[in-house]
């Protein structure tokens, strides 16, 4: 982008935060269990616990149903179908965190849930952050230039470093991509549109990189988000999901964490449409 064009992109970016009104966070429950069909001690021995830690993804805005943040909800349903296994699930977020605030405000939530899991004679078996929009908007937006990608990077690893030490080493991390580009508040304005998928792909290609330099014992993968993702899957802010969005997101989700829990390590980069 040329100089005018970059200045041109940053008046309509604060155009549209400016207009911008967030929806509501989801209501209904924030932890439960899918079920796999099976009953009996068999299941209860082998059931796995998700715990999806994160901003607005996680507390579900966006969504219409009644019955919780469909991204977590529907993403252990899938799971425990695929591995016929009882999956517990639990919603931990905080709306317009970045990832500063999500160590600071969830890690204590995060370990009262393996508090509560381990009195269950169970562990949580994988944390899935959801974070990004969030870090780049507290760069721009919010004038914050030191919070520049390599901040969120270093911030990230130190969040993962905490996660892995409240929940155990034997608990795998995955850390979705945000798929910014698809956005209708963005997508349909020109130059704006090329500026965001730009700016954004320099904070998605950090989750991608602390994945890979970390030792495969780390249990710590990158997966992309959903490419299939069309305008009719976001709520009316064009920035959220709507529920078939999220299900979309969720699909990718837990196909990744399927097939890590099988091979019994992360799957280090997944591309999934």
């Amino acid at each position: 982008l040329s100089l005018g064009a970059v200045g041109v992109a940053g008046s309509q970016a604060v155009y549209v935060y400016t207009k911008f009104r967030l929806p509501p966070d989801a209501n209904g429950p924030t932890t439960g269990v899918a079920g796999s069909g099976s009953s009996g001690t068999h299941c209860i021995l082998s059931r796995k616990n998700i715990v999806f830690l994160g901003d607005s993804l996680v507390t579900g805005v966006g969504c219409d149903s009644c019955d919780g943040p469909v991204l977590p909800r529907r993403a252990a349903e899938l799971i425990a179908q695929r591995l016929h296994a009882d999956v517990g699930w639990t919603a931990l977020g905080e709306t317009g965190a970045d990832v500063g605030l999500l160590h600071e405000k969830l890690l204590p939530a995060l370990s009262h849930e393996v508090t509560r899991f381990k009195d269950e004679g169970q562990r949580v078996d994988v944390v899935v952050v959801m974070c990004g929009l969030n870090d780049i908007k507290s760069c721009f937006l919010h004038a914050q230039p030191w919070q520049h990608p390599g901040s969120f990077r270093r911030q990230l690893h130190q969040l993962v470093e905490s996660i892995k030490g409240s929940a155990g080493s034997h608990c795998a991390v995955v850390i979705p991509g945000v798929p910014l580009e698809h956005a209708p508040r963005f997508a349909q304005i020109w130059p704006l549109s090329l500026l965001v998928s730009s700016v954004a792909g320099l904070w998605e290609e950090q989750k991608r990189r602390l994945a890979q330099t970390l030792a495969p014992s780390e249990l710590v993968s990158f997966v992309e988000g959903p490419h299939d993702i069309r305008f009719e899957h976001f709520c009316v802010d064009g920035m959220h999901p709507n529920d078939t969005g999220y299900a979309i997101w969720a699909d990718v989700v837990a196909t990744h964490i399927v097939a890590s829990l099988r091979h019994g390590s992360p799957v280090q980069h997944s591309t999934i449409s």
